[in-house]
């Protein structure tokens, strides 16, 4: 037996129980129906609760969930700089990675990227 947590559309979180080939959910579309809902074949195509993000076989459950938790763009810019419209000087920021990109960054790091099946799901 496996149990997942799959993020819905609407940022609730379900779990969905796997059994051999049989998947149960607890959204109320499973309750219902009785034998399927967009979350178990979403988990079944190894995709996101919106069908757009695609992982490649082989990628870590725990880079997935992560993944799928990080609520906003993978963008920073450690360092901007542009020369002041008024008094034509260069001005220069740097910020520090923020600490939910920095740990992202980290399990990408530690994901064995070679043994990676090239096949995208």
């Amino acid at each position: 037996m496996e149990s997942l947590e799959v993020k819905g559309s609407k940022g609730n979180v379900y779990k969905i129980i796997k059994e051999g080939d049989n998947y149960k959910c607890e959204c109320k579309s499973f309750y219902y129906n009785r034998n399927t809902c967009k979350h178990i074949e979403n988990v079944k195509k190894k995709l996101d609760y919106n069908g757009k993000n695609k992982f490649v076989a082989g990628t870590s459950k725990k880079l997935i969930k992560e993944i799928n938790l990080f609520n906003r763009q993978a963008l920073h810019a450690k360092t901007l700089s542009f020369r002041h419209p008024d008094t034509a000087e260069i001005v220069r920021y740097e910020a520090p990675t923020p600490s939910d990109l920095s740990n992202l960054l980290a399990l990408l790091d530690e994901e064995d990227l070679d043994t990676l099946n090239p096949n995208v799901y």
